[in-house]
Formats: C-alpha cells, structure tokens, sequence
C-alpha cells in the first residue's frame, strides 16, 4: 500500500455524441446506482436480513445548464431517444511531497440518458437560469483512462452488468 495519498476532482469536460460541450454544463449528476435487496427471514433464525437481488433500481439522473442551450435541448429533449453522455473527470493525486504526477488520470463516465422531464421554465433577472433536463440512465460505464477495464459496466439491455472486468451474477 502507497504512502498517504489524496485524490481530488479538479475539473471535467462534459461530451454529448463525441462533441465536447465547454462552457455548457453546470453540474452533471449520473444517478444514484444500487442493487435491489429481497428481505429474507426463515424458521431458526433470529433476524431478517436483506441480500441482494439480481436487479438494479432505476437510475435517476439530471444535467444542470448554466443557460438554455437550445441546441443541446432541441437535440435531446426527445422522451423516445437515448443519446450518449461522457463524462472526463480530471484526478489529481496529491502525497506528502506535492502531486504525484504519474498518478493522476481522468475518471471516464459513459452513460446513456433518456430525457423524461424539464425544470426552470421562467427566469430572475440577473440569475442564471440554473435549466436543469431530468433524465433517466439507461445504460453505464465508468473506467479511469490508464486502464481498459472498467471499474462498472451496466446495461440491462445487453444483460451486463460486470464490476472490474467480471460479471457480478454467474451463469451457473
């Protein structure tokens, strides 16, 4: 195990369909992501416990824009269409002596985001408009760029759902 390290989320760049969008995004929140839990109480035991299911909860997810974007809004406001969302999130890793250089990557996140709702329809004068599109996650990966495996990968259409390379649930 290294020495005391510290990471920290510097900054990141936001890309809709492979084309960045600087200056567009405020705040991007992926969604919450957690299995679903059967409770589980049996004859001789003295407690219920909860165990995990084969499922996933559905992933609740929004995109905050500074301004309305009427080009990213047009483009993806469509309730019927998934569109592919990533996410570059720069780390550095600071240590007793400074950055650790070498150590730093960026924090890949991959989602695919079906648009379900709109807030912020009116405006205060001299405030941002804080346009925030409600979604829902259909698919997600998240790697860290100095390596090829990811660290999640879910897609319930593809029957995917693998943490660090490996499936979660085997076959039997």
């Amino acid at each position: 195990m290294d020495p005391i390290k510290i990471g920290h989320v510097s900054n990141a760049d936001m890309y809709l369909a492979n084309n960045k969008l600087t200056g567009r995004v405020k705040e991007f929140d992926p969604g919450d992501f957690s299995t679903k839990v059967i409770s589980h109480e049996a004859l001789g035991m003295i407690g219920v416990i909860e165990i995990p299911a084969r499922g996933v909860e559905a992933i609740e997810s929004s995109i905050t824009f500074d301004w309305l974007d009427h080009e990213v809004e047009r483009l993806v406001i469509n309730p019927t269409k998934v569109h592919r969302w990533a996410m570059h999130s720069y780390v550095d890793v600071h240590g007793p002596e400074g950055v650790i250089a070498d150590a730093g990557h960026r924090l890949i996140t991959t989602v695919g985001l079906q648009f379900v709702g709109r807030s912020s329809f009116g405006h205060t004068l001299g405030e941002m408009l804080n346009h925030e599109l409600e979604c829902r996650t259909q698919f997600i990966s998240q790697r860290i760029s100095t390596s090829d495996v990811p660290i999640l990968e879910y897609d319930p259409f593809s029957g995917v759902y693998r943490i660090n390379g490996e499936n979660v649930w085997s076959e039997y």
